[in-house]
């Protein structure tokens, strides 16, 4: 009889270590398939301030190091302000960018123009004074278009044929 129950107690142990072992595989698996993003790692390389003064584009790159391309990440917010704290506030990412610029060509429409670019995310329009619940914040906007150096461009090289 002890040992049946010895054996169950082992059995319900490896049982709880699985678990536990696989909540930490799926938390560290969105740690490796999300875009290591930290904010020690950021560095602006440019900012342009709108020709109205009232807001800046920020372009910044996220240096991961040797083991995956750096994340090059454009915002738009009030003048002089810091930019974000995460990711998903960018208006604009992408990886593996050449010859990336940012260049105002009204006081509210923002161009990013790149030789190259994987383009993870991107939003047409960027609210910097946006406060949830303030109507009144959310009227200042910018529209960001983009704008590849080359009218041929195609990240793949060629354009596939059917």
């Amino acid at each position: 009889m002890h040992e049946a129950s010895g054996g169950t107690n082992r059995q319900m142990l490896r049982l709880a270590l699985s678990f536990i072992a696989g909540i930490m595989v799926a938390l560290g698996g969105q740690w490796l398939l999300h875009p290591h993003f930290s904010s020690q790692h950021l560095q602006e390389i440019a900012r342009a301030t709108s020709p109205d003064g009232t807001v800046d584009a920020v372009f910044l790159v996220n240096g991961c190091g040797a083991m995956c391309s750096d994340a090059y990440l454009v915002s738009v917010v009030p003048r002089g302000a810091k930019p974000p704290a995460t990711i998903e506030q960018y208006a604009f990412s992408a990886d593996g960018m050449t010859e990336g610029q940012i260049r105002w060509r009204q006081s509210r429409l923002l161009e990013i123009s790149y030789r190259r670019a994987l383009i993870n995310q991107f939003r047409n329009l960027s609210y910097p004074f946006a406060k949830p619940g303030d109507m009144e914040s959310w009227k200042y906007k910018v529209e960001l278009r983009l704008a590849p150096m080359s009218q041929d461009f195609s990240y793949l090289g060629e354009a596939p044929t059917r």
